[in-house]
């Protein structure tokens, strides 16, 4: 699982791809960030005064954004929202419910809420600190996650099912959203496979060089220092996982500081890389590359990517062979084309 990693912690996504996770990350966090004081209103008592509601909502939005900031910037700087959570909404309903505040406002009823927010963080402050997470987590896996999310959700539902039976502006807007976060999420990981995953064609190994064609890119990697590199990250994460647990943060801090540097060297294993619209045929002749494309073919230079000439067919060029300093192009029309030194 380690080796699939695709992006570092400090790594910043194509701009293409950010604006779709961003997206996606923004309709996941809209609305549960608006769901949570709306269903809160009723127990704290605020159902008949809408401008309550508004700062409740209001307070929801600007606290999450205050502890992003602070997550972001001084926290573990993760690519999240920090926004409320589900899961105290029961204990939450809870405390609203309690004999002694039942002739209470709401004003009183959200202090007693905020009272036990604060004791409760304390308790995750020290919990944290304690290191027991760390040696809890080899126990929980996704078995374990995904029954305690459905049960949470379930129990939620005999108060949201009411909200949006009542509400249908809210339950559109609900189910709009799920719509669009599940079609986001599919464009988003096509996105993904055919630009990353998907847009390796081909590779030519020449020695130390590995030339990497792609539907819009030709690339140089050094793959002697990037396998070397890789090998010794992987190992390194196979001896943190080892210590996960054992009380050794200290070695393993050592070992997350050299995978980031062995991280930011990788890319300096690429020599070169340059744009390429030719993604259907790559030889190798000598020092120069020849690739086929829609009605075209064009010659890269292996020592900086530069593109040499390029030259018109009839088709797509889909077969390329180099022989007595010729070259030759067969195309999906049927044509066959020889380039030559003297003319092309």
């Amino acid at each position: 699982m380690a080796s699939r990693l695709i992006y570092g912690i400090d790594d910043v996504p194509p701009l293409r791809e950010s604006l779709f996770l961003g997206f996606q990350h923004y309709l996941t966090m809209f609305g549960s960030t608006v769901a949570i004081p709306l269903i809160l209103s009723e127990p704290l008592g605020m159902a008949g005064d809408p401008v309550a509601v508004g700062w409740l909502i209001g307070t929801m939005f600007f606290v999450s954004g205050i502890t992003t900031l602070l997550q972001t910037t001084w926290g573990n700087r993760l690519p999240l929202v920090q926004g409320g959570t589900f899961s105290f909404l029961t204990p939450a309903i809870t405390i609203c419910g309690m004999a002694v505040v039942a002739d209470a406002g709401w004003e009183v009823r959200l202090r007693h809420v905020q009272g036990a927010v604060i004791v409760g963080s304390l308790f995750e402050m020290a919990v944290g600190f304690s290191g027991l997470v760390g040696r809890v987590l080899r126990f929980v896996s996704p078995l374990t996650i995904a029954p305690t999310i459905a049960l949470i959700g379930l129990s939620l539902f005999k108060f949201g099912a009411p909200v949006a039976g009542t509400h249908w502006g809210i339950g559109g807007l609900t189910i709009g959203q799920m719509i669009t976060y599940v079609a986001v999420s599919w464009i988003g990981r096509s996105f993904y496979f055919n630009n990353i995953a998907r847009d390796l064609s081909r590779m030519i190994i020449d020695g130390e060089i590995s030339y990497l064609h792609g539907k819009r890119r030709l690339s140089a990697l050094n793959r002697k220092d990037y396998l070397r590199l890789l090998r010794e990250k992987n190992t390194l994460l196979a001896r943190d996982k080892e210590l996960e647990g054992k009380g050794e943060e200290r070695e393993r801090e050592k070992i997350r500081e050299r995978v980031g540097e062995l991280m930011s060297a990788m890319p300096d294993c690429m020599q070169w890389s340059t744009p390429c619209i030719h993604p259907f045929a790559l030889v190798l002749a000598g020092d120069v590359l020849f690739a086929g494309g829609e009605g075209e073919v064009a010659a890269f230079g292996t020592a900086d990517g530069r593109m040499l000439w390029n030259a018109e067919t009839r088709g797509r060029a889909y077969g390329l062979a180099a022989a007595n300093g010729c070259l030759f192009v067969s195309t999906d029309q049927g044509a066959i084309h020889c380039f030559t030194e003297e003319g092309r």
